[in-house]
Protein backbone atom coordinates (compact mmCIF):
# COMPACT_ATOMS: atom_id res chain seq x y z
CA UNK A 1 0.00 0.00 0.00
CA UNK A 2 1.52 3.65 -0.89
CA UNK A 3 2.34 6.39 1.68
CA UNK A 4 0.36 9.26 1.83
CA UNK A 5 2.53 11.06 4.58
CA UNK A 6 5.90 9.78 5.74
CA UNK A 7 8.02 11.36 8.72
CA UNK A 8 11.15 10.84 9.64
CA UNK A 9 12.70 11.46 12.44
CA UNK A 10 10.95 14.23 13.09
CA UNK A 11 12.16 16.71 16.14
CA UNK A 12 10.67 19.78 17.07
CA UNK A 13 11.45 22.22 20.03
CA UNK A 14 10.15 25.78 21.30
CA UNK A 15 12.44 28.69 22.05
CA UNK A 16 12.16 30.14 25.36
CA UNK A 17 14.24 33.28 26.71
CA UNK A 18 16.64 30.67 27.56
CA UNK A 19 16.56 27.44 26.11
CA UNK A 20 14.83 25.40 23.15
CA UNK A 21 12.45 22.98 24.88
CA UNK A 22 11.87 19.61 22.81
CA UNK A 23 8.08 18.81 21.89
CA UNK A 24 8.26 16.33 19.67
CA UNK A 25 11.47 14.08 19.74
CA UNK A 26 12.66 11.33 16.49
CA UNK A 27 8.72 10.81 15.74
CA UNK A 28 8.65 8.07 12.69
CA UNK A 29 4.97 7.88 11.16
CA UNK A 30 3.80 6.33 7.81
CA UNK A 31 0.37 7.31 7.24
CA UNK A 32 -1.23 4.74 4.31
CA UNK A 33 -3.38 5.88 1.82
CA UNK A 34 -6.76 5.74 2.33
CA UNK A 35 -6.64 4.27 6.19
CA UNK A 36 -7.99 5.81 9.41
CA UNK A 37 -4.42 5.93 11.94
CA UNK A 38 -5.00 6.63 15.41
CA UNK A 39 -2.92 8.55 17.12
CA UNK A 40 -3.13 8.08 20.83
CA UNK A 41 -1.96 9.90 24.09
CA UNK A 42 -2.73 11.81 27.52
CA UNK A 43 -2.90 15.45 27.15
CA UNK A 44 0.63 17.12 26.61
CA UNK A 45 2.22 14.33 24.42
CA UNK A 46 2.66 15.92 21.54
CA UNK A 47 -0.46 14.68 19.26
CA UNK A 48 -1.99 18.10 18.25
CA UNK A 49 1.58 19.40 17.83
CA UNK A 50 2.05 16.66 15.26
CA UNK A 51 -1.03 17.93 13.46
CA UNK A 52 0.06 20.84 13.50
CA UNK A 53 3.99 20.49 11.98
CA UNK A 54 1.38 18.81 9.13
CA UNK A 55 -0.48 21.38 8.48
CA UNK A 56 2.01 24.10 8.57
CA UNK A 57 0.49 25.89 11.26
CA UNK A 58 3.28 26.23 13.91
CA UNK A 59 3.44 28.76 16.54
CA UNK A 60 5.85 31.86 16.11
CA UNK A 61 8.54 29.99 18.71
CA UNK A 62 7.91 26.47 17.41
CA UNK A 63 10.80 24.96 15.01
CA UNK A 64 11.53 21.42 13.16
CA UNK A 65 15.13 21.15 14.52
CA UNK A 66 15.92 17.71 12.57
CA UNK A 67 13.90 14.85 10.59
CA UNK A 68 11.68 15.13 7.31
CA UNK A 69 7.79 15.22 6.01
CA UNK A 70 7.17 13.50 2.56
CA UNK A 71 4.03 13.37 0.61
CA UNK A 72 4.87 10.94 -1.53
CA UNK A 73 1.37 11.07 -3.32
CA UNK A 74 0.75 14.67 -3.14
CA UNK A 75 0.00 16.41 -6.47
CA UNK A 76 2.09 18.50 -8.17
CA UNK A 77 0.65 22.07 -7.21
CA UNK A 78 -0.43 24.75 -9.79
CA UNK A 79 -0.83 27.88 -10.17
CA UNK A 80 -2.53 29.93 -7.35
CA UNK A 81 -3.07 33.21 -8.10
CA UNK A 82 -2.71 35.68 -5.50
CA UNK A 83 -1.85 33.18 -3.09
CA UNK A 84 1.06 32.28 -0.91
CA UNK A 85 1.69 28.20 -2.08
CA UNK A 86 2.33 27.37 1.42
CA UNK A 87 -1.28 28.81 2.66
CA UNK A 88 -3.05 27.24 -0.18
CA UNK A 89 -3.23 23.25 0.42
CA UNK A 90 -5.71 21.30 -0.95
CA UNK A 91 -4.59 18.13 -0.40
CA UNK A 92 -4.94 18.61 3.64
CA UNK A 93 -7.47 20.24 5.45
CA UNK A 94 -8.56 19.73 9.50
CA UNK A 95 -11.26 18.76 11.52
CA UNK A 96 -11.25 20.74 14.63
CA UNK A 97 -11.66 20.56 17.90
CA UNK A 98 -14.40 22.76 19.53
CA UNK A 99 -17.37 23.42 16.46
CA UNK A 100 -18.55 26.30 18.27
CA UNK A 101 -15.47 28.00 18.84
CA UNK A 102 -13.87 26.79 15.10
CA UNK A 103 -16.82 28.99 12.91
CA UNK A 104 -16.94 32.88 12.84
CA UNK A 105 -20.07 33.82 14.92
CA UNK A 106 -20.69 36.65 12.57
CA UNK A 107 -20.72 34.73 9.33
CA UNK A 108 -23.76 32.57 8.13
CA UNK A 109 -22.83 29.25 7.08
CA UNK A 110 -23.41 29.51 3.44
CA UNK A 111 -20.88 32.59 3.50
CA UNK A 112 -17.93 30.64 5.66
CA UNK A 113 -18.42 27.45 2.84
CA UNK A 114 -18.07 29.37 -0.25
CA UNK A 115 -15.04 31.28 1.00
CA UNK A 116 -13.30 28.06 1.65
CA UNK A 117 -14.63 26.31 -1.85
CA UNK A 118 -13.77 29.77 -3.52
CA UNK A 119 -10.05 28.86 -2.32
CA UNK A 120 -9.75 25.97 -4.76
CA UNK A 121 -11.68 27.09 -8.05
CA UNK A 122 -13.35 29.85 -9.37
CA UNK A 123 -17.19 30.84 -10.54
CA UNK A 124 -19.90 32.14 -9.02
CA UNK A 125 -21.54 32.75 -5.59
CA UNK A 126 -24.68 30.77 -6.66
CA UNK A 127 -22.53 27.83 -7.73
CA UNK A 128 -20.60 28.34 -4.92
CA UNK A 129 -23.87 27.76 -2.65
CA UNK A 130 -25.43 24.84 -4.60
CA UNK A 131 -22.17 23.29 -4.18
CA UNK A 132 -22.11 23.90 -0.18
CA UNK A 133 -26.12 22.40 -0.55
CA UNK A 134 -24.84 19.68 -1.52
CA UNK A 135 -21.89 19.05 0.69
CA UNK A 136 -24.58 19.75 3.63
CA UNK A 137 -26.81 17.34 2.15
CA UNK A 138 -24.03 14.33 1.97
CA UNK A 139 -23.06 14.71 6.01
CA UNK A 140 -26.78 13.79 6.26
CA UNK A 141 -27.98 17.54 7.53
CA UNK A 142 -31.72 17.99 7.41
CA UNK A 143 -32.70 21.42 5.36
CA UNK A 144 -29.77 22.20 4.59
CA UNK A 145 -30.67 25.35 2.28
CA UNK A 146 -32.10 26.93 5.80
CA UNK A 147 -28.81 25.91 7.62
CA UNK A 148 -26.79 27.97 4.54
CA UNK A 149 -28.77 31.00 5.57
CA UNK A 150 -28.17 30.59 9.55
CA UNK A 151 -25.19 31.83 12.01
CA UNK A 152 -23.42 28.94 13.90
CA UNK A 153 -25.29 29.68 17.13
CA UNK A 154 -28.23 28.94 15.46
CA UNK A 155 -27.07 25.00 14.94
CA UNK A 156 -26.84 22.82 17.67
CA UNK A 157 -23.36 21.17 18.72
CA UNK A 158 -23.80 18.31 16.45
CA UNK A 159 -25.16 20.10 12.72
CA UNK A 160 -22.19 22.18 13.60
CA UNK A 161 -19.57 19.74 13.63
CA UNK A 162 -21.29 17.93 10.71
CA UNK A 163 -20.85 21.59 8.58
CA UNK A 164 -17.02 21.59 9.65
CA UNK A 165 -16.78 17.87 8.14
CA UNK A 166 -18.55 19.00 5.38
CA UNK A 167 -15.93 21.56 5.25
CA UNK A 168 -12.60 19.72 5.72
CA UNK A 169 -13.99 17.19 2.96
CA UNK A 170 -14.95 20.37 0.23
CA UNK A 171 -12.05 20.47 -0.93
CA UNK A 172 -11.05 17.08 -1.18
CA UNK A 173 -8.33 16.22 -0.02
CA UNK A 174 -5.94 13.19 0.51
CA UNK A 175 -5.35 13.88 4.58
CA UNK A 176 -7.87 14.71 6.94
CA UNK A 177 -6.73 15.98 10.50
CA UNK A 178 -8.97 14.76 12.71
CA UNK A 179 -8.15 16.60 15.83
CA UNK A 180 -10.38 15.13 18.37
CA UNK A 181 -13.70 15.85 16.62
CA UNK A 182 -15.90 14.47 19.14
CA UNK A 183 -14.77 15.92 22.20
CA UNK A 184 -17.19 18.80 22.42
CA UNK A 185 -20.12 16.38 21.48
CA UNK A 186 -22.85 13.89 23.59
CA UNK A 187 -22.50 10.43 23.62
CA UNK A 188 -25.44 9.60 21.30
CA UNK A 189 -24.22 12.73 18.20
CA UNK A 190 -20.69 11.25 18.85
CA UNK A 191 -21.61 7.87 17.24
CA UNK A 192 -23.67 9.29 14.20
CA UNK A 193 -20.62 12.06 13.88
CA UNK A 194 -17.72 8.84 13.90
CA UNK A 195 -20.12 6.61 11.47
CA UNK A 196 -19.86 9.94 9.17
CA UNK A 197 -16.63 10.08 9.38
CA UNK A 198 -16.01 6.67 8.22
CA UNK A 199 -18.66 6.56 5.73
CA UNK A 200 -17.20 9.22 4.12
CA UNK A 201 -13.44 7.90 4.40
CA UNK A 202 -14.72 5.26 2.36
CA UNK A 203 -16.63 6.79 -0.38
CA UNK A 204 -13.48 9.68 -0.91
CA UNK A 205 -10.45 7.36 0.22
CA UNK A 206 -9.05 9.89 2.25
CA UNK A 207 -6.35 9.18 4.47
CA UNK A 208 -7.25 10.03 8.00
CA UNK A 209 -4.85 11.10 11.22
CA UNK A 210 -7.45 10.52 14.10
CA UNK A 211 -6.19 12.32 16.69
CA UNK A 212 -8.19 11.25 20.48
CA UNK A 213 -8.15 9.99 24.02
CA UNK A 214 -10.58 7.45 23.52
CA UNK A 215 -9.09 4.22 22.74
CA UNK A 216 -12.39 2.82 22.43
CA UNK A 217 -13.24 4.89 19.33
CA UNK A 218 -9.53 3.87 17.93
CA UNK A 219 -10.84 0.15 18.31
CA UNK A 220 -14.07 1.43 16.44
CA UNK A 221 -13.18 3.35 13.20
CA UNK A 222 -8.36 3.32 12.88
CA UNK A 223 -6.86 0.70 10.80
CA UNK A 224 -3.55 1.19 12.77
CA UNK A 225 -2.77 3.25 16.33
CA UNK A 226 -0.17 5.02 17.40
CA UNK A 227 0.35 5.72 21.12
CA UNK A 228 2.41 8.83 22.25
CA UNK A 229 3.60 9.83 25.34
CA UNK A 230 6.04 13.09 26.28
CA UNK A 231 6.52 13.54 22.78
CA UNK A 232 7.64 10.29 21.73
CA UNK A 233 5.70 7.39 19.92
CA UNK A 234 6.45 3.93 22.22
CA UNK A 235 4.24 1.90 20.26
CA UNK A 236 2.57 1.55 16.69
CA UNK A 237 0.55 -1.11 14.26
CA UNK A 238 -2.12 -2.48 13.77
CA UNK A 239 -5.61 -2.03 15.73
CA UNK A 240 -6.03 -5.47 16.33
CA UNK A 241 -2.84 -6.38 17.58
CA UNK A 242 -1.69 -3.57 19.54
CA UNK A 243 -4.82 -4.19 21.32
CA UNK A 244 -4.27 -8.41 21.97
CA UNK A 245 -0.72 -8.07 22.13
CA UNK A 246 0.58 -4.85 23.15
CA UNK A 247 4.50 -4.56 23.61
CA UNK A 248 4.83 -1.73 25.75
CA UNK A 249 4.37 -1.03 29.29
CA UNK A 250 2.21 2.06 28.91
CA UNK A 251 0.33 0.68 25.87
CA UNK A 252 -0.48 -1.79 28.38
CA UNK A 253 -1.19 0.09 31.37
CA UNK A 254 -3.97 2.14 29.30
CA UNK A 255 -5.49 -0.93 28.14
CA UNK A 256 -6.24 -2.11 31.95
CA UNK A 257 -7.62 0.93 32.58
CA UNK A 258 -10.25 1.14 29.92
CA UNK A 259 -13.92 0.20 31.97
CA UNK A 260 -15.44 -3.11 30.07
CA UNK A 261 -18.67 -3.77 29.96
CA UNK A 262 -17.86 -8.01 29.73
CA UNK A 263 -15.93 -7.39 32.81
CA UNK A 264 -18.12 -5.63 34.89
CA UNK A 265 -16.36 -6.91 38.24
CA UNK A 266 -12.98 -6.49 37.35
CA UNK A 267 -11.37 -3.49 39.13
CA UNK A 268 -9.47 -0.97 36.77
CA UNK A 269 -5.97 -0.14 37.31
CA UNK A 270 -4.94 2.69 36.54
CA UNK A 271 -1.78 4.19 35.59
CA UNK A 272 1.22 3.82 37.95
CA UNK A 273 2.73 7.20 38.78
CA UNK A 274 6.07 5.34 38.59
CA UNK A 275 5.63 4.70 34.87
CA UNK A 276 4.65 7.74 34.21
CA UNK A 277 8.10 9.29 35.77
CA UNK A 278 10.26 6.63 34.21
CA UNK A 279 8.75 7.47 30.99
CA UNK A 280 9.53 11.04 31.33
CA UNK A 281 13.23 10.24 32.85
CA UNK A 282 13.87 8.57 29.09
CA UNK A 283 12.42 11.43 27.62
CA UNK A 284 15.03 13.67 29.68
CA UNK A 285 17.92 11.38 29.13
CA UNK A 286 16.79 10.85 25.18
CA UNK A 287 17.63 14.82 25.02
CA UNK A 288 20.57 15.11 26.65
CA UNK A 289 22.02 12.23 24.76
CA UNK A 290 20.79 14.58 21.55
CA UNK A 291 22.96 17.87 23.22
CA UNK A 292 25.95 15.73 23.46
Amino acid sequence: MSSALVIKNLHLAIDNSKDAVPILRGINLDLRAGEIHGLVGESGAGKSMLGRVILEILPPRAKITEGSIDYPTRPLPGKTKGRSAARHRPHISLIPQDPMTSLNPVKKIGKQMSEILRLNQTGRARNMLDQAEKLLREVKIKNPARVLQQYPHQLSGGMRQRALIAMAFSTKPQIIIADEPTTALDVSVQRQVLRLIQDLQKQHGTTILFITHDLGVVAKICNRVSLMHSGMILEQGNVAEVFCTPTHAYTRSLLAAIPRYDRPLRELTPVAESLQLQLQREARAYDHQKRN
